[in-house]
């Protein structure tokens, strides 16, 4: 069977955030290794535009789109797809 899928891509902003739908978001788990690198960066919210990115490469060997959940920050969704590599 041949089913087009679509990722959901939530922007990570801050460890705590993703500690937070660990906890309180049922369906959803963030990796605690996304969340350690969270924690290591000087600049989270950097940091979760490139893990944004990454997860999105990664999407596009399954999926055929992605949606991004930006809580907020919808002024970066070009940036991840650029970074991502999807926008020139």
């Amino acid at each position: 069977m041949n089913v087009p899928l679509l990722a959901g891509i939530l922007l990570l902003k801050t460890p705590a955030m993703a500690r937070y739908v660990n906890e309180r978001v049922p369906g959803v788990e963030i990796p605690e290794n996304l969340i350690t690198e969270l924690e290591r960066s000087a600049d989270p919210a950097k940091t979760g535009i490139e893990i944004a990115a990454r997860i999105i490469v990664e999407s596009k060997k399954v999926c055929r789109g992605v949606h991004i959940m930006a809580g907020g920050r919808e002024d970066l969704v070009k940036e991840i797809l650029e970074k991502a590599g999807v926008l020139p």
